[in-house]
């Protein structure tokens, strides 16, 4: 952060590059594209707390990163991402993000509607990525419930109605073919989609 006069620094779960430096806009490309090492997870990561001036994390909702990361990001002067891997995970189990899905998870698109308006307003421009992230979490939620042992009819079909909204675009998207193709069988048959995850 110092070398590089930035006003955040971010590091990296796995090593593979080097040290890159982003302006504010490139940044929330990147973490939306999800097509670098930036991530909207606050782990990981120093911050100027100037930045987060009159931000904070909403308390109690899951995907607080989300809400609250690009607003800061935007913030910022100079971003630099190091591929260091100097934040180490604990997996656990019992966490949110691993643990069997549940409604809570639903909170995704209240942090991606906010988000939204940032994007909206100062980076219209990066529209199609962050709608084409809330398809890819709409697929992967979608697979989670459909493993689930109890089902939530209501979460399915609020999951399936997000992937039928973004799945066209997504098909030109540079996400996986795997999670294209699920997202069109979900899309055009989900109790298939249910018996294959």
């Amino acid at each position: 952060m110092t070398e590089n006069d930035a006003d955040i620094a971010c590091a990296s779960h796995i090593e593979n590059g080097g040290v890159k430096v982003y302006s504010a806009n490139e940044a929330v490309f990147h973490i939306l594209k999800e097509d670098t090492g930036l991530t909207t997870s606050a782990c990981g990561k120093l911050f100027k707390k100037d930045l987060f001036h009159d931000l904070r994390f909403p308390e109690g909702m899951v995907f607080e990163d989300y809400y609250t990361i690009p607003y800061v990001f935007g913030r910022a002067q100079r971003i630099v991402h190091t591929d260091k891997a100097l934040y180490y995970y604990r997996m656990n189990d019992e966490s949110i993000t691993h643990s069997q899905f549940s409604a809570k998870r639903l909170e995704y698109y209240d942090a991606a509607e906010h988000t939204g308006k940032l994007v909206a307003e100062k980076y219209p421009e990066f529209k199609k990525h962050a709608k084409n992230r809330d398809t890819r979490y709409s697929i992967a939620f979608y697979r989670q419930a459909a493993k689930s042992p109890e089902r939530d009819k209501k979460s399915e079909k609020t999951l399936v109605k997000h992937v039928r909204r973004g799945i066209l675009p997504y098909l030109f998207s540079g996400y996986k073919l795997t999670s294209k193709a699920y997202g069109v069988v979900i899309a055009v048959c989900p109790p298939l989609a249910r018996k294959m995850f």
